[in-house]
Formats: C-alpha cells, sequence, structure tokens
C-alpha cells in the first residue's frame, strides 16, 4: 500500500540539492587541505631530520673505517720493518754481506771497449719512453757507472746473464771465477729464497764501510753503485741508509717513502731498509723493495670495498707531503678507461694521464690538491664535504699517518651522491607517500563529508527516485523544515531499493531456469559457485618431474644467498623448458614439473628426455658455481592425460592423470642425479637414447616399480 505524506515547504528539487551538495564540498576539502597540510608538514621536518642523521651517520662511518684503516697500514708498516729487522740480524746475511763486500774490493779488472759498449747499449735500450710528470730522463753518461767494480759486476750480472729481465735471478754464478762469484753462488740461492718468501721486491746488502751496493737478487742497475758518488747518490734510499740507519736502534726498520727509482725504470718505488750488525758494529744494511700491492691492500684491506663499508664509490688511498698519491686510485684499479677520461675532464694535462698508462699506477703521479688532504698535512683531522683529486663532491675524511720516516696522510671518502642517495631514496619515499595519501586523504574527506551528511544527500536522491514513480514505503514527515522534505525524499530511496532487490532475485530466477534447461542441476549449482574449468583429453603426452633437494643451512646469510639461488634455479629450469617446447606445470623450490606433446602430433619423448638430462648438468654445474651440492632426481612418465585451466580469478594450468603420479614416483625413487623413466617413455626413446633397466624399484605403496635408467645418448656412446 502506498501512502502519501505532504512534503515540508519549499520547493525540494530547487533548494535542497544544492544546499546538500554545497556542504559536502566544503566539508571535504577542509579536511583535505588540513590532512594534505598535516601530511607535507610532517615529511619536510622529516626529511630535514633524516639529512641531519645521515650526514652525521656518514661521517661517523668514514671515521671510523678511515681510523681502522690507519691504524691497520700503521701496523703493517711496523711488521714490514720487523722482519727486514729479522732478515739483517740472520746470521746467513751478515755473513753473505761480509763475503760479497770481501769479493766486490777484490774485483780491479776493467772492462774492454767491446764490453764497456754492450753495458752501455743496455743503459740506453732501457730509457723509458715515458716519464712521471716533472722528472726528465738522465742522459746514459749521468747514470753510466764509473767504478771498475759496478761496471764489472753489471756486465757479467746484467749483460752475459743468460737469463731476460725479470729472471735474472736465476743465475747463481756468472762463471767470470772472480772471488765475488764464488760469494754469491753461496750465498744467492738463500737470500732469493728469502726475497720469494717474503714476497716483496728486490732484496738488496749494501757495505756499511763503502756505502756501495755489493748485492741485488733481481740484478737491476744499482748492482755495485756507490750511494754517495754513484749514479743513484741523490736517491731516497741512499739518504736513508747513509744518514739515518747508522742512528737507528738495533731492532729498528727504517721506511723509505716511494719516489722515482731509476734502477727500477722510473716506476714508483719505495724500501724498508735495516743495519746489518756484528756484535754491535754495523757492517751492512739490508734494503727491500716494498711492493706497491702491498700498501694498497693494507690500506684498503685487499681492496675489499664492500667489506670496509666503503660502497660503490668510497675510498681510502694515501697522500705524501709532495701532495702526490702513495697508493693506487680505486677508480684505477677497477676502470683504468672511467678514471682515464675524469683525469681529463678534471683539467690534468695529457702527461698524467700518460704517465698512469705507461706505469700502470697512479702513485706519485696523480696529484691531490685538495683542501682535506692541505689539512691532514698541516696535521689536522678533516671531516666535511669537499671536491677530491678528480674533481668529484665527496664526503671526506682526512687526517696523518703516525708512520716514522714519511709523512703521509690517509684520505677515506664517498662520492656525495652515494653518501646522498638514502637520502635521495627517502626523498623520493615520501613523494610516493605523498602522492597516495593525497588521492587516500581526498578519498577519505570526501566519504567522512557524505557519512556527516548523511541525512540530506541519500534522503534528496531517494526523494528524486519517487518522483520518477518507484515508490512503494513511504515515511511519515515529523516536520515541515527541510529534513521533513528529506525524509519524504529517504521513503522513495527504501522503496526503490526494495524494487531492485526483487528485481534482482526475479533476473537469478530466470536465470536458474534457463541453465537447468541445458545442464543437470548439480553443474548448475557448480557453475554458479565460481567454477569455470576448461579442460581436454590428450594423448602420447610426456610428464617431466624434477625432484630439487634444498641444502640446508644454518646461517642467515646462508639463506639468504641459497633463497637467491632458488629463484636462480627456477628460472633457469623454466628457460630450458621453452627451449625444449616443454609447458611449464608446477614449479617450486623442491620441485618442478613440466610436460611435452602438447598442442603437437610428434612423439616428444625424446625431446623430453634430453631436457631432464640438460636440467641434470645445469644444475650440478650452478651448484658448483656457487659452493653448494644440488641433490636432483628426475623421473618421466608418457601417456594419456587432461590437461585443464582452472579458477576465475587467478588462472592456473595443470595435468591430470597416470603418467603425472608415475613421473613423480619415479622422481622419489631416483636416486640423486638419476633420471627415470617409465616403460612408454623407454619405448619411444630407444632410437636416440641408451637406457637399462632399474632394478630393484620399489614404489611408495612398497610394490616393485618398474623403471628404466637413462645412460645417455647413444651418439655419445659410441
Amino acid at each position: 500500500m502506498t501512502t502519501t505524506v505532504p512534503a515540508a515547504q519549499g520547493t525540494a528539487s530547487d533548494q535542497t540539492p544544492r544546499r546538500g551538495r554545497r556542504a559536502r564540498t566544503d566539508v571535504a576539502v577542509v579536511m583535505a587541505v588540513v590532512s594534505i597540510v598535516s601530511v607535507l608538514i610532517v615529511g619536510v621536518f622529516n626529511l630535514a631530520t633524516a639529512r641531519d642523521f645521515l650526514s652525521s651517520a656518514i661521517e661517523q662511518q668514514l671515521l671510523s673505517v678511515g681510523e681502522s684503516r690507519m691504524e691497520r697500514l700503521e701496523r703493517g708498516v711496523e711488521s714490514l720493518g720487523d722482519i727486514v729487522v729479522s732478515v739483517a740480524s740472520g746470521t746467513g746475511v751478515a755473513q753473505a754481506v761480509e763475503d760479497l763486500t770481501a769479493g766486490y774490493g777484490e774485483i780491479d779488472e776493467p772492462l774492454s771497449d767491446a764490453q764497456v759498449e754492450a753495458l752501455r747499449g743496455v743503459y740506453a735500450a732501457g730509457l723509458a719512453d715515458i716519464v712521471p710528470p716533472g722528472y726528465e730522463m738522465p742522459p746514459v753518461d749521468e747514470v753510466f757507472p764509473e767504478s771498475l767494480g759496478a761496471q764489472y759486476l753489471q756486465y757479467h750480472y746484467i749483460v752475459e746473464n743468460p737469463f731476460p729481465f725479470g729472471e735474472r735471478s736465476e743465475l747463481d754464478d756468472a762463471g767470470d771465477g772472480s772471488s765475488y762469484s764464488q760469494a754469491h753462488a753461496v750465498h744467492h740461492p738463500m737470500l732469493r729464497s728469502v726475497a720469494s718468501a717474503l714476497r716483496l721486491g728486490d732484496v738488496l746488502l749494501i757495505d756499511a764501510e763503502t756505502l756501495s751496493v755489493v748485492y741485488s737478487v733481481e740484478k737491476n742497475s744499482e748492482l755495485g753503485t756507490n750511494l754517495v758518488s754513484g749514479p743513484w747518490g741523490d736517491s731516497a734510499l741512499a739518504e736513508a741508509v747513509i744518514e739515518r740507519l747508522e742512528t737507528a736502534a738495533a731492532d729498528e726498520a727504517v721506511l723509505v717513502d716511494f719516489e722515482v727509482y731509476g734502477p727500477a725504470g722510473l716506476a714508483p718505488t719505495s724500501f724498508m731498509a735495516a743495519a746489518i750488525r756484528d756484535e754491535g758494529r754495523v757492517t751492512g744494511a739490508v734494503a727491500v723493495e716494498i711492493p706497491n700491492e702491498l700498501i694498497v691492500d693494507l690500506a684498503t684491506a685487499g681492496q675489499d670495498w664492500d667489506g670496509t663499508g666503503l660502497g660503490e664509490t668510497g675510498e681510502v688511498y694515501i697522500v705524501g707531503e709532495d701532495g702526490l698519491m702513495r697508493t693506487d686510485s680505486r677508480l684505477w684499479l677497477e676502470d683504468p678507461d672511467r678514471y682515464l677520461e675524469l683525469v681529463d675532464e678534471a683539467g690534468y694535462d695529457a702527461e698524467i694521464s700518460r704517465a698512469v698508462e705507461g706505469f700502470g699506477t697512479t702513485v706519485l703521479i696523480q696529484p691531490v690538491d685538495t683542501e682535506a688532504t692541505d689539512a691532514a698535512l698541516a696535521g689536522d683531522t678533516f671531516v666535511g664535504t669537499s671536491a677530491n683529486y678528480l674533481d668529484q663532491a665527496t664526503l671526506t675524511v682526512a687526517g696523518p699517518l703516525d708512520i716514522k720516516g714519511v709523512q703521509w696522510v690517509a684520505i677515506s671518502e664517498v662520492a656525495t651522491s652515494e653518501a646522498h642517495a638514502p637520502l635521495r631514496r627517502h626523498f623520493i619515499t615520501l613523494v610516493m607517500l605523498l602522492v597516495i595519501l593525497v588521492p587516500v586523504v581526498i578519498a577519505s574527506a570526501i566519504f567522512l563529508a557524505r557519512r556527516i551528511l548523511r541525512p540530506i544527500g541519500p534522503i534528496v536522491t531517494a526523494a528524486d527516485d519517487v518522483r520518477q514513480g518507484n515508490l512503494n514505503v513511504v515515511l511519515d514527515v515529523h516536520t515541515k523544515d527541510e529534513f521533513g522534505d528529506l525524509s519524504t525524499k529517504f521513503n522513495g530511496v527504501v522503496a526503490t531499493l526494495r524494487q531492485q532487490a526483487a528485481d534482482l532475485q526475479h533476473a537469478e530466477v530466470e536465470t536458474t531456469e534457463l541453465l537447468q534447461a541445458v545442464m543437470p542441476s548439480r553443474l548448475v549449482q557448480q557453475y554458479q559457485g565460481g567454477d569455470r574449468d576448461i579442460a581436454e583429453a590428450l594423448s602420447n603426452a610426456t610428464l617431466v618431474v624434477i625432484s630439487v633437494e634444498e641444502p640446508e643451512v644454518v646461517q642467515a646469510a646462508e639463506r639468504e644467498a641459497i633463497a637467491e639461488h632458488t629463484v636462480a634455479v627456477s628460472s633457469g629450469i623454466a628457460k630450458l623448458a621453452r627451449r625444449h617446447g616443454l609447458e611449464q606445470v608446477v614449479s617450486s623450490a623442491t620441485q618442478y614439473i613440466a610436460v611435452a606433446g602438447l598442442n603437437v602430433e610428434d612423439d616428444e619423448a625424446a625431446n623430453a628426455v634430453a631436457f631432464a638430462v640438460d636440467v641434470r648438468e645445469w644444475l650440478s654445474e650452478t651448484g658448483s658455481n656457487v659452493g653448494v651440492v644440488i641433490a636432483t632426481s628426475i623421473g618421466l612418465a608418457s601417456g594419456d592425460v587432461v590437461t585443464g585451466v582452472v579458477g576465475t580469478e587467478r588462472l592456473a594450468f595443470n595435468v591430470w592423470g597416470n603418467p603425472r603420479r608415475r613421473a613423480e614416483t619415479l622422481a622419489t625413487v631416483a636416486a640423486a642425479g638419476e633420471i627415470l623413466v617409465d616403460s612408454a617413455v623407454a619405448s619411444h626413446i630407444g632410437d636416440e637414447w641408451a637406457v637399462d633397466p632399474a632394478l630393484g624399484l620399489v614404489g611408495l605403496d612398497g610394490a616393485p616399480l618398474e623403471g628404466w635408467r637413462v645412460v645417455g645418448h647413444r651418439r655419445d656412446i659410441g
């Protein structure tokens, strides 16, 4: 029964709808603006706080890394000194310098003109094509030894040495019959073994009285020369031996700073020297060449940038008092081409690039004229942002090193682009959050505005439906104001909803009757329940079941590595399946099922076996690369199957039938690395693959199981 109640005064269609819409809009706008402004204020404050915290954290990390590497370098140099002191203290070394000095003093035989010219030819051939910046290659006359002893030794141990440069130490006896060569034949094997055991560079023995280099393992051009009057008398090594070793303590070694060293082909060279004593008297000195790589390893923990917390662009390097590097640039070690590009972009002379490329190092070549270096050389600790030696903005920590005899500073830095990357990611996250929150806030404001003003909007809409005739319930009007008018319109909403419900129920009854006309009732219920399966029966399909045993791990880092490896294994098997034309059915951490023979007329059993063999070999190789053992067993079976697409919102492809059960059983009972096939597969692959009966197989139910073991491809077996 329809009951009509008089409406409130006023024209509802002309006034109330506009008032309702205006009120909802005002409330929604106010709520949205307040919420967005609040989010912006919190975000800006959070970003500023994160920036300060991040900068402080990175500076503290750099300080920690720098102090750690500085301490390790200082202790490493001290340990090198202890090693060299131990070498100098050996009785064999003391005897060697005594015997070799005596043999050297007996040399008085001048070389013939031809021999002198041959030796000069070695010096001329050794003139470097590339020299360090600011250094001029001296002519042969300036570096050619004048003493007869030096000429004699260099001729017989360099010119006449049957071994090439770099292997001259293999010569024990020059065969000239001199007392020196007799002493050399006795002591050289021991000294060569010491140099090899130390894994350092050349080992020199120097006579304390004459200050002559009476021995060199590598037989370079300082052999036989005098450190006072000889061609290398102005070297840092000569200065250290002459001025510092005599006054050094018995257990003290002297570090010689890197220098452009002529006997090493002008390559940057450093030595560690210690006095040789006999009953407290200094009889000589031993100088051991320190490879640049050793200093780099001490400063960088063996170039373990990530392990020391330096990330992708961070590095620790050493700078000397001349403002030049004492260790190699990280970029030069990792990407020489990029380093050379940046050197040119930074405005350095072309000779810098040529020298670095020619000598294969940045030591004594790359200038580091930065604010951080100046502060550290002045004895201060620098912490802050600066431009590095390649004119890149970096966060830098620099400080002096406590190593006696040299004035070195350690620089730890990381590119600001990497250091501020977390801040940029944080900013992007905030922006994304804002992008997400703004629509949410607006939607929430609209929702709340509608909810607050629900007595107006929904009832006005319902009243419009009532005026269209969709009315079967009419609410009483208790007031004659606007809400009375809205109450009247709400009755129309109720009536409309009821009518819609009735219409929907009627449509559902009609749909059910139509479905029952073409299928049984139980299928109608299943269909209406959401079942949309599509299936088909196929014959002569081959199922491949791969069972993978997941390695057991204990540590969290190992579990993460295994998880990543599991994803890679699943992806790799899927690629192999696509390559062989198989379709994936199941893919998990421990099982992979694929099917061959779908949508093709030819028998695909042999192709399925080829896929299984490739998977087994690939898994074995992959496991070896990551250091784990992947236990894999594979089963194959052929026959009639049913395939189908199941699900509605999320579809899945699946296969049913006895072949799947047989393949899963064979994979379960197969040994690690074994491929088992059923009789159907075995009968189809006999011309291409060799199989042997797998005797003694027992199924999961305890009954005997028939199967064949794949031996290999017949062409490989012969």
